[in-house]
């Protein structure tokens, strides 16, 4: 933040973010982030103004999604199911190595490049995936 705040000082009307952290009174290390302002030029306020706000929660949030990404992607190509997300018009957004596999294909990537309309290419009674859309339409 000194860095910062240098660089603001030298230049009338910069404008710089900067993150950093501070002790609050009661020892918690906070995660904040501020800008400053040089307004020296601006008889009304005639100095530096700073801005912060506190992220801390954010922060901690943003890493606990992180890790709960990092464990479902760990679920996901790991387990022996195959699982899947499609598209309403029968298109493959994702799959499973388990999924490839039991179709007979080498990896994920390959079937979704191959498989074009899973109603047509993948069910054995297409008339079923229209059940399972509409099934999926009704519980919003």
């Amino acid at each position: 933040m000194e860095e910062t705040f240098g660089k603001v000082v030298q230049y009338p009307d910069l404008t710089l973010g900067c993150d950093f952290r501070l002790r609050n009174s009661h020892s918690q290390w906070l995660n904040m982030e501020g800008s400053l302002t040089n307004l020296r030029l601006h008889p009304p306020v005639a100095g530096i103004v700073v801005t912060m706000q506190d992220v801390t929660r954010f922060s901690l949030a943003e890493t606990a999604l992180r890790e709960a990404e990092s464990k479902y992607q760990k679920i996901f190509e790991n387990a022996i199911e195959g699982i899947f997300q499609s598209t309403p018009e029968g298109r493959y957004l994702s799959a499973n190595p388990s999924l490839a596999h039991i179709y007979g294909f080498d990896g994920p990537q390959e079937m979704i490049d191959s498989i074009r309309d899973i109603s047509q290419q993948i069910y054995v009674d297409p008339s079923r995936r229209d059940l399972f859309l509409e099934l999926m339409e009704s519980t919003d």
